[in-house]
């Protein structure tokens, strides 16, 4: 039987769903160290799919953790001169666009779950209502 990954931030308890999150961020940082490194540039190629594997798997609050992990990882790692934390306006305009990316990936997947559990729970009730209307005319 398959796990449903839906569900999994729903089901899971918060440490183990913070845990999961850190070990995606950890996997996204030594992919972005060892395949990518900090010379080629494509600063956060590894950073979003950690976001969103994050808000979609472990929910809002691990989703959150990733975001500013990474964003402060890649300011850190990538900004030249790299392994420096370098403030410049190119690097807060990058991590400001990541943070807003990141932002509206973590709401768009919280309101489509929201909706999706609201239309299933309406799917319920017809499915009741008319469970109900037949057993009234049996």
């Amino acid at each position: 039987m398959q796990p449903n990954l839906n569900d999994m931030h729903a089901k899971l308890s918060l440490p183990l769903r913070f845990a999961i999150a850190i070990i995606i961020f950890f996997i996204a940082l030594l992919l972005r160290v060892t395949i990518w490194p900090a010379e080629f540039g494509l600063t956060f190629i590894t950073f979003y799919p950690a976001t969103f594997l994050s808000f979609y798997l472990c929910g809002t609050k691990p989703g959150f953790l990733v975001t500013v992990l990474s964003a402060f990882s890649a300011f850190y790692i990538s900004s030249s001169p790299y392994w420096i934390a370098n403030i410049s306006n190119e690097n807060i305009t990058a991590i400001a666009f990541f943070l807003a990316c990141s932002w509206l990936m973590g709401y768009v997947l919280s309101k489509g779950y929201n909706l999706h559990n609201k239309l299933i729970d309406n799917e319920h009730n017809k499915f009741e209502e008319v469970d109900k209307q037949l057993l009234t005319t049996n």
